[in-house]
């Protein structure tokens, strides 16, 4: 594994944690209101 692959693993993982973070916040927000 070269080191760029190894960032572009790592920047996918954060994206899609962030992503799902954010579905998680909006369906709570949506649900309160």
């Amino acid at each position: 594994m070269d080191t760029s692959q190894v960032l572009v693993v790592l920047v996918k993982r954060i994206i899609t944690r962030f992503i799902i973070r954010c579905k998680v916040f909006f369906e709570k927000v949506f649900i309160v209101h």
